[in-house]
């Protein structure tokens, strides 16, 4: 999944989710991510019914490595880990050809006015201070 390919409504909670994950980290718990198997994390973000999981590992304390995104229904599909295990795999065997860097921008107000319009009804987002 590419966050272009979803539609404004639900970017921003990925987008949320991943601002909290980077400054949160390995401490980030349930219910906006969690372990699954095998150095395996999922990342969610829900939004009017639509659940986003996205999937990631770590490198040490201070890297985590996305693997990628899918929408779900309940538990992690075997399929998906298995995805993400294959992309561990590959990072392991040589870092610096399957992996790139990259930062969140900071929450901005104008983050927040966009979300607060986009949003509505109870699968609104607090929005962090």
């Amino acid at each position: 999944m590419i966050l272009k390919e979803l539609n404004r409504k639900h970017t921003w909670p990925v987008l949320y989710e991943f601002s909290n994950f980077e400054q949160s980290g390995y401490e980030l718990r349930r219910p906006a991510a969690d372990f699954l198997r095998d150095g395996i994390y999922e990342l969610r973000a829900n939004a009017a019914g639509f659940t986003t999981g996205i999937l990631y590992f770590f490198q040490g304390k201070n890297v985590a490595c996305m693997t990628h995104g899918f929408t779900k229904e309940g538990a992690v599909p075997d399929t998906e880990i298995a995805r993400a295990m294959h992309a561990k795999e590959l990072v392991e065997s040589n870092r610096d050809r399957y992996t790139m860097v990259w930062e969140l921008l900071t929450w901005s107000k104008k983050a927040e006015r966009e979300i607060s319009a986009t949003l509505s009804g109870p699968s609104l987002l607090p929005i962090p201070n």
